[in-house]
Formats: structure tokens, C-alpha cells, sequence
């Protein structure tokens, strides 16, 4: 297989990655501007939604949550459009169970899906919904993911993402998600899936939550210190992995199995004056965790960030964009842990797309130019 088109065929997702959330988040400053201005700015976006739903019937289906933000009847009008356009596509669904969109919404959150604005399309929320009721069938035919995000999301970073949409989409894994408002809670989910699947083993495991070099919060920002005890914390640090609190997480997970820590900042580099003993260093979340998970690869940011988006390389690894620096990869072996450099390599982020097009056309002038196409 020719590496320059598998490197080009990322490079054009990530692409498409930085364009779309370029158009969704522009969108959603726009949304809250006229949110901001009360009922005639309400009653603007109505009207613009409207009209662009009216233009555009698949965004019933891709965007399903702009059709809660419409007054009746034209909530109900166009979720019945969405119905008709899953019947269409050939998607199977409880029809009976969700003849309103507020009775789906329901539906998903009587099923443990509380945050459903983090899911973009209702295809990926039935899929979802699925297997949420049906987790013995999980990585039955395809690849198992599974998403532990947390339960508090006080500055909405997690609703405007496509984290869920594109596992899901990409058609390798089946997804499992859980929300969690602990550590303990997010190994109790692994535990009871592994039961429910007769233990299959886990091979991309995404763990969301707000995070600083060392620590993941899953649970409520403002919980009380007094509340708190290390077995039941709504963090998951660097002390939990070296007590051993997540041990149990090796024997979850596949040989080569790809962890997703959705968070700002957990591979951000270690403190100055560190020293050679790593008893006397403190790691990073995703170094230290990639010392507990010989063999796995770990994805994370050195930075406040937020993955814009995943693509799949030929070989079904997931590849992260993310929105402002590039990925800290690190995997484990018996030297220690190595940043994983072809990852770095690729990762092309975020900029004016004119810069990543000049990149890939001097790119493609060196090493595309002249060879034969041996795409088979």
C-alpha cells in the first residue's frame, strides 16, 4: 500500500475535520449571540433553522438537536422528517418509542445517556441506544469501544464536539458509552460490560472529563473536598494509577488496544528540575498511564484543547486532530515509555486551510510525484 496516499487520505480528513467544526462552532457563537438578545433573537434562529432544515433534510438527521430548539408545530413536522429520512437511509429504530423528539430524548436518558447534546447525529444516538439495551451483542462483529465521559460539564466543552459521532461513523468499533461521576463509577462500568460480553476485550477505550497535567475530573467540579475519599474521588490522577486503584484496566483492555484521554492538558510535559527516578518524577496523566498499559498507545494534549476530530489510517488506528496543538502519543514498552513519532508527524491541526493544502502539495512534490498507483 502506497504510504503517500494513506498519509494524504488522513491529511484530507482532518481537512474536512477543521472545515466542519469551523462551520458548527461559528454556528453555535452565532446561536448564542442571539440567545443573548431574548425573544427577537429566538425567534431570528427559529427562523433560520427553519429554513435551512427545510433546504437541507438529511441536518434532521445529522444535526437532530436543532430540532429542540424549534417552537411546535414545526418541532413535531420536522422530526417526522427525520423519521422518514432514517426510513430511507434504511436504519432500523423504535418507532413506537419515539414518535416525538422529546420522547426520544427521554428514551435516551431513562438509558443512561443524560448528555445527549454531546451526540451530533440520531443515527449515532441509536446506535447508542442499542446497545445500551443490548450490550451482550457489543464487539460481537466489529472492534468494542467504549466512552466513559464524565457527568459535569460546567463550561460546555463536551457539547460541541464529534468525538462520539466519528468512532461511531467510522464503522470499525461498535461504541458503548457511560456516563460517570467517579472513578470508581467509570471501572464499575468496565466491569459490568466485560460480564455482559463474556469478556470481550476492549480496543479503544476514551475517557472524558476536564484535565490538568496530572488529573481527569469525571465527576462534579464543585463537589465538596469533604466528600471526597481516594477510593470513590470524581478524578482519576496520577496517585490513583500508582496505588495500583486502576490496575484492574490492563486486563480489559486488547494487546494493542488505543486509550483516548479527552481532556486538556494530560500529556503536557513534565515539570522543570524532574528527576531521573520516577519515583521522583511526576508524570503526566498519559505517560503514567502508559507505563501502567505495557503495549497500549495513548492519545492526549499538552495543552488546554479539544479533539476536533478522528480518522481511521488503513490499518483501523484512530488518528486525533486536535483543535490548537499537536498530539502527545505515548506508548509503553520495557525501556520505558516513547513518544510515538509518526504520530506527531501527522498531526496537522488546526490552521488557515491554505497552509495545510501548500503543506500537502510540497509534501506530495517530493514523495507523490512519479510513483505508480498501487492503491490495492
Amino acid at each position: 500500500m502506497n504510504q503517500a496516499w494513506e498519509r494524504l487520505s488522513v491529511v484530507g480528513t482532518r481537512v474536512h475535520h477543521v472545515l466542519r467544526d469551523q462551520v458548527f462552532n461559528g454556528g453555535r457563537i452565532v446561536s448564542d449571540r442571539l440567545h443573548s438578545l431574548g425573544e427577537p433573537g429566538n425567534t431570528l434562529l427559529q427562523g433560520g433553522l427553519i429554513l435551512f432544515m427545510a433546504r437541507n433534510p438529511s441536518l434532521t438527521v445529522d444535526q437532530f438537536h436543532w430540532i429542540g430548539d424549534l417552537p411546535e408545530p414545526f418541532r413535531q413536522r420536522f422530526w417526522e422528517e427525520a423519521l422518514e429520512v432514517l426510513e430511507n437511509r434504511g436504519v432500523d429504530f423504535p418507532r413506537e418509542e419515539m414518535k416525538t423528539y422529546d420522547q426520544f430524548t427521554d428514551l435516551l436518558h431513562r438509558n443512561g445517556i443524560s448528555y445527549d447534546d454531546r451526540i451530533r447525529s440520531l443515527e449515532t444516538a441509536l446506535h447508542l441506544l442499542h446497545l445500551r439495551r443490548h450490550p451482550e451483542e457489543a464487539g460481537r462483529e466489529r472492534s468494542l469501544a467504549v466512552v466513559v465521559a464524565n457527568i459535569d460539564d460546567h463550561n460546555g466543552a463536551f457539547a460541541s464536539t464529534f468525538v462520539i459521532d466519528d468512532l461511531v461513523r467510522g464503522g470499525r468499533y461498535d461504541v458503548v458509552y457511560f456516563e460517570a461521576g467517579s472513578d470508581h463509577e467509570a471501572m464499575g462500568h468496565l466491569y459490568t460490560l466485560s460480564q455482559q460480553t463474556g469478556g470481550r476485550e476492549i480496543d479503544a477505550f476514551v475517557i472524558g472529563g476536564h484535565g490538568t497535567r496530572t488529573s481527569l475530573l469525571i465527576g462534579k467540579h464543585d463537589r465538596p473536598l469533604a466528600e471526597v475519599s481516594d477510593s470513590d474521588a470524581p478524578w482519576l490522577d496520577v496517585g490513583d494509577l500508582r496505588r495500583g486503584e486502576w490496575s484492574g484496566l490492563n486486563s480489559l483492555l486488547a494487546p494493542g488496544a488505543h486509550v483516548i484521554l479527552w481532556a486538556c492538558s494530560n500529556g503536557a510535559p513534565e515539570e522543570e528540575g524532574a528527576h531521573a527516578n520516577r519515583n521522583q518524577i511526576l508524570h503526566n496523566l498519559a505517560d503514567e498511564l502508559a507505563l501502567s498499559l505495557p503495549g497500549r498507545t495513548i492519545h492526549a494534549t499538552e495543552t488546554p484543547n479539544n479533539i476536533a476530530g478522528i480518522a481511521f489510517d488503513l490499518n483501523g488506528s484512530p488518528v486525533l486532530t486536535w483543535w490548537e496543538d499537536r498530539p502527545h502519543v505515548v506508548r509503553s514498552s520495557p525501556q520505558g515509555t516513547e513518544t510515538v513519532a509518526e504520530a506527531r508527524d501527522w498531526g496537522i491541526l488546526p490552521r488557515p486551510l491554505v497552509e495545510i493544502m501548500d503543506e500537502v502539495d510540497e509534501w506530495m512534490d517530493g514523495e507523490g510525484n512519479g510513483r505508480e498507483d498501487d492503491r490495492s
